[in-house]
């Protein structure tokens, strides 16, 4: 009669992107991020593919956890899949993981800005924050005065803001 199998008439249940999506969050809040890598190897092996809720949370996972090396090949996982596509979201997270490193946040705005996202407040701030940490103030500044300059041409980051391409620690 199909009772208690969602009206499939006995056909198996099989997890779809969303549940492992609720798995991954789970995960995410719990702070398993080894534990949503492995969801996320088990859908690009087996299928659902994983979409940018997948990818961005695994991502966020890791930051979460200080992985910041992890978050950053999470990321590189996502913009080699032709089937997903990194958006503001992902960068900020993986922004974000590298709050002690100023240079792999700079290489991030760029590869962003490469890849035609464009930088939010959020993104940012988080790049800024990763200056500020690491003492790096001069290109924590330059950051801030970026942005100031984007909302000043009426966007949050548009322009030719530059994505920090001429900041780097000395």
């Amino acid at each position: 009669d199909g009772a208690g199998d969602g009206g499939g008439g006995g056909a198996a249940l099989r997890p779809d992107v969303v549940s492992y999506n609720a798995a991954l969050a789970a995960c995410e809040r719990g702070g398993e991020w080894h534990e949503a890598e492995l969801l996320l190897r088990e859908m690009r092996e087996r299928g659902p593919p994983p979409d940018a809720v997948t990818f961005n949370t695994c991502i966020t996972a890791a930051a979460r956890a200080s992985q910041w090396e992890r978050a950053l090949r999470l990321l590189s996982l996502m913009e080699a899949d032709p089937s997903v596509r990194p958006d503001a979201f992902s960068y900020s997270a993986a922004i974000s993981a590298c709050s002690r490193r100023p240079e792999a946040a700079l290489d991030l705005l760029q590869r962003m800005e490469a890849a035609g996202v464009a930088p939010t407040t959020v993104i940012y701030n988080a790049a800024i924050r990763a200056c500020a940490t690491a003492s790096h103030w001069p290109i924590a500044l330059s950051l801030f005065a970026e942005l100031q300059d984007a909302a000043a041409d009426g966007g949050a980051g548009g322009g030719g803001g530059g994505g920090g391409a001429a900041l780097r620690p000395d």
